[in-house]
């Protein structure tokens, strides 16, 4: 008896911990999502626009199935990356970004490292 109840409490905590690991997912998709829009959002611009826009959307990507494979350390870097190229973006000689969509990109990327991995 005392190893069905065992069973059962091992049981009801798995469920709970998968059921807010659901949760937690879903909120992280709905950051990432954010984060993505306000990416498609900005205005870009020089040759190579497109590939950029490109290369931190797939970041935005590459966050979110790190995510899905619980791997939130490498979530949380991908995202560092993101930001790293919006940084690069501005302070080149001839920026593709204002500053004012830096910064709201940058922030968007910061909530969803927060939401996501708690880091």
């Amino acid at each position: 008896m005392r190893k069905i109840i065992t069973a059962c409490s091992a049981l009801v905590f798995l469920t709970a911990m998968s059921t807010a690991h659901a949760a937690m997912t879903e909120v992280c998709d709905t950051a990432l999502s954010m984060t993505k829009n306000y990416t498609n959002a900005v205005e870009i611009t020089g040759r190579q626009a497109d590939r950029d826009r490109a290369t931190l959307l797939g970041k935005i990507d590459d966050a979110r199935l790190k995510m899905l494979l619980d791997k939130p350390e490498d979530a949380w870097q991908k995202l560092e990356d993101y930001k790293t190229k919006v940084a690069s973006m501005v302070e080149s000689l001839k920026p593709s970004l204002s500053q004012t969509d830096a910064e709201s990109l940058t922030t968007a990327a910061i909530e969803s490292q927060m939401v996501c991995t708690g880091m």
